[in-house]
């Protein structure tokens, strides 16, 4: 049996691990943190708990509610997302958590970088419309529309122009390679 495209990236791409959030105490703990930091008008988070999939270095934390997340789940939109934010990490360690948390701009970047993922692995989001589409998605980061926009505006021109962020590479060689490896394991199957 072939193995799954987390599991694929696990072991030949970078170090992954996908985790239910609602299992996770570690993520209770940071949604305590959310609730008190909403208090003090520092983002407009509510339901970190049930909407959003949290990534902390290598770990993606997905809720339940939004599917099964374990290691042998089909590749999605939000896993490619994620696996981008596992490969910033891995690209910038320490930095990048620190620069994520700590700057609005920083967090532009990264987020756009990660949606530049998404459109690379699914075609027809190649688009400034879908750029436009997904922006207002990261108001409640805390991140200024604007600042948003133009930031999936440079990620769509990159792809256009051929010059992807590395995170992205990395992505689309690993799912082509993993793609060739099913096809391989099918044929000597037959």
């Amino acid at each position: 049996m072939s193995q799954s495209f987390p599991r694929y990236f696990n072991e030949n791409t970078s170090k992954l691990k996908i985790i239910n959030k609602d299992k996770s105490v570690f993520m209770k703990i940071i949604a305590g943190l959310l609730w008190l930091t909403k208090k003090m008008r520092f983002h407009t988070i509510d339901d970190f708990m049930t909407r959003y999939v949290t990534t902390i270095g290598c770990r993606i934390y997905g809720p339940t509610e939004r599917g099964s997340w374990n290691m042998d789940m089909e590749p999605t939109s939000t896993l490619y997302h994620e696996m981008g934010h596992v490969l910033e990490s891995k690209l910038e360690p320490v930095l990048y958590e620190l620069k994520y948390l700590l700057s609005k701009k920083w967090r532009a970047r990264y987020e756009s970088i990660c949606v530049q993922v998404e459109m690379a692995m699914f075609k027809e989001r190649r688009t400034i419309k879908y750029a436009d589409q997904r922006a207002p998605h990261f108001v409640p980061y805390g991140i200024p529309l604007e600042t948003m926009r133009k930031e999936l505006h440079d990620r769509v021109n990159e792809l256009k122009a051929g010059n992807p962020h590395a995170a992205t590479t990395m992505i689309v060689q690993s799912e082509g390679a993993w793609r060739a490896q099913l096809v391989q394991d099918r044929r000597r199957s037959e």
